[in-house]
């Protein structure tokens, strides 16, 4: 990659643009499989960026086609958030490096298997290390049981089942655990798959008979990561592949970790001997972050990326930002690179411009009040009671489930939730905080009930 391909004026923005493709990539992983970005993506590189087009570099042509005519929309969802809203991509042929490096010569001696790379795992990032993963009320379980996880290896906690939603930290604490076991035990069989890996690899070795060698491999492993198990849901004969292998691996002590992201009890379109498997080892999970937890990731991010971010910007981000730490991460990426290419120190005022217009401003408006407005009227109950004193069942049911998702989804304290829905003290949103918990765990309809509302409101769809 040359000067002139990136010529952006000055080297910060050439290694911003860097840091926003990685973070691209990143994403796109997620959306294919892991075949289509081997081809189409992992060797393509960043070329330049204006504020409006993205110039991409693909190692062939045919990439560079099938990128243009197949992939460039995708590209731009991914890039949300990061770039420019309009964003245009544009692919040129430009031979990377890496591929000439990654593309040994073929030995006419050898014939290679069509499943040589079934069995494989997947590569664990050096980014993700229990160092670098920020602690806080919502997930400190969470790590103190991966920590202990990963330095005790005696089958006493297992499975490790970690859950939460998108970007709260499961994958990072998954591959933090693998991460200082390949480091304090390098001799150590580790494999790292996900639930859609599991399942290719499956179908796979039926096709060509080979379903010995799969058992072989996955049976013999002495630590298992699985992440996104929720895959194999409903996919009855992969499922019963995965318990066997699951449940034989436990029996003989060696140490399973699998990530979802909802609990075992609420993943329903699985097999429920699975689910049960799943809760009989250790169970934690992942909530969003709070206010004070998400300034310190942003701290986290702005030391390890060694820019300068004053501390009312860390703070802004983190109030405009509240749904995960993905999002969190993405948003300040794209401030640091906006402020390289623009030349533009980073100031409060253009962290209101620029990330106004990716992350909505509707969570400002939410508060207590409106939850219980919005509340009432999916419960069909008066708004009055729901505020006054009224004791009718359906009445303190839905005032309660106000004051859990007011607590969820606001950074008020107890004291000022319980001001906004009719003058309660903090003890009666404490309360009305953990009985909805509980109820949400018995009752299903009423779980779907909270969902809804709570997606709803998080969505600003009311």
């Amino acid at each position: 990659m040359s000067a002139k391909q990136l010529d952006l004026g000055i080297e910060d923005p050439v290694k911003a643009l860097c840091g926003v493709w990685d973070e691209i990539l990143k994403r796109l992983s997620t959306k294919v499989n892991k075949p289509t970005y081997e081809s189409f993506f992992k060797y393509t590189i960043p070329l330049a960026y204006d504020g409006a087009t993205l110039t991409l570099g693909a190692p062939t042509q045919f990439a560079r086609e099938w990128l243009e005519k197949k992939h460039c929309k995708l590209i731009v969802k991914c890039a949300e958030g990061l770039l420019a809203t309009d964003l245009a991509v544009r692919v040129e042929l430009c031979a990377s490096p890496q591929v000439k490096k990654a593309t040994p010569r073929k030995s006419p001696e050898k014939k290679v298997s069509k499943l040589a790379d079934l069995f494989s795992s997947i590569p664990l990032s050096d980014r993700y290390t229990f160092d670098s993963f920020v602690v806080g009320p919502c997930n400190e379980f969470a790590h103190a049981s991966a920590r202990m996880v990963a330095s005790t290896l005696d089958g006493e906690y297992n499975p490790f089942f970690i859950y939460g939603g998108t970007g709260l930290g499961k994958t990072h604490l998954m591959q933090s655990i693998g991460n200082l076991l390949a480091e304090t035990a390098p001799d150590v069989q580790l494999a790292h798959i996900s639930g859609e890996t599991f399942t290719c690899h499956y179908v796979a070795s039926v096709r060509e008979h080979r379903t010995d060698a799969f058992r072989k491999y996955y049976r013999n492993v002495d630590i298992w990561l699985v992440d996104d198990v929720q895959y194999i849901a409903q996919k009855e004969r992969t499922e019963e592949e995965f318990y066997h292998t699951l449940d034989l691996l436990c029996q003989i002590g060696k140490q399973v970790v699998i990530c979802a992201d909802q609990a075992p009890r609420d993943l329903r379109t699985m097999d429920a001997r699975l689910r049960s498997r799943f809760e009989s080892g250790l169970v934690a999970d992942l909530a969003r972050p709070d206010l004070e937890t998400r300034i310190a990731i942003l701290e986290k991010k702005a030391e390890m990326s060694t820019t300068r971010v004053p501390r009312e910007v860390i703070e802004h981000i983190a109030r405009v930002v509240d749904t995960n730490v993905r999002a969190l991460e993405g948003a300040f990426i794209r401030l640091v690179a906006y402020s390289s290419f623009m030349r533009r120190p980073i100031t409060l005022q253009l962290a209101a411009d620029q990330l106004g217009i990716y992350f909505s401003d509707q969570r400002a408006k939410v508060n207590p009040r409106l939850i219980a407005e919005v509340v009432a009227a999916r419960m069909g109950v008066d708004l009055a009671n729901v505020l006054g004193a009224c004791r009718q069942r359906r009445v303190v049911l839905a005032r309660q489930i106000a004051m859990y998702l007011a607590r969820e989804l606001t950074d008020c304290t107890l004291d000022e939730i319980g001001a906004a829905i009719g003058g309660r003290n903090h003890a009666t949103v404490l309360h009305a905080r953990e009985r909805v918990r509980g109820l949400t765990r018995s009752e299903r309809e009423l779980a779907r009930t909270v969902k809804e509302l709570h997606e709803a409101i998080n969505g600003g769809k009311f």
